[in-house]
């Protein structure tokens, strides 16, 4: 079982403030995500030569206009036409 402390060390590194209910609903909802991964790492996959999708499975790519370059960036902030991001490299 997942401690409370170990939880809490991966709510402040995805910077999340958790209080008391949300750490007990939180740990028990990573205790099912943490078993279900140990069951998938477990799977025998070895004399599997099934690919997980098909490329016949996939959509057709299709351009699709629904959105006009001023409600692109409406909510964005933007400085002469272009949107602004953080700086990301130093």
């Amino acid at each position: 079982m997942l401690k409370k402390e170990e939880l809490l060390h991966i709510a402040d590194l995805s910077k999340l403030y958790l209080n008391e209910n949300e750490c007990s609903l939180y740990q028990n909802d990573l205790d099912e995500i943490i078993e279900f991964a140990s069951l998938v790492s477990d799977a025998d996959v070895n004399n599997s030569n099934k690919p997980l999708t098909s490329i016949s499975d996939l959509r057709e790519d299709t351009q699709k206009n629904e959105f006009g370059k001023s409600e692109m960036i409406s909510n964005a902030l933007s400085k002469d036409g272009f949107i602004v991001i953080p700086k990301v490299v130093e």
